[in-house]
């Protein structure tokens, strides 16, 4: 399963590196998708970087399924209960309030 998450991961990493600026709803999609994967392969605190830099564009596209993304992985990395994840929550709770 590791070696599926670090495919997964390089995959996500090239697709975000090819993605250009003005497609906003794709680039949060698999922002999300790499947080997932990120928080899979035991990294918490680059997962909720990567929800950091997916959430404002996920506010802006008003996408439902990112949205719906977003907070599910968001609920997934504030179980941590780390540093990273609070302040995670607190941004989430401010752009989606």
């Amino acid at each position: 399963m590791l070696d599926r998450h670090q495919s997964a991961d390089r995959w996500l990493a090239q697709a975000l590196d090819l993605q250009p600026t003005t497609r906003s709803r794709d680039r949060a999609t698999y922002l999300i998708w790499r947080a997932d994967v990120t928080a899979s392969l035991g990294d918490v605190e680059q997962a909720c970087a990567y929800v950091h830099r997916a959430a404002p564009e996920v506010v802006k596209t008003r996408s439902l399924r990112n949205h719906h993304r977003l907070m599910g992985i968001h609920g997934r990395l504030a179980k941590y209960g780390t540093p990273a994840t609070r302040e995670l929550d607190e941004r989430v709770r401010s752009l989606v309030a």
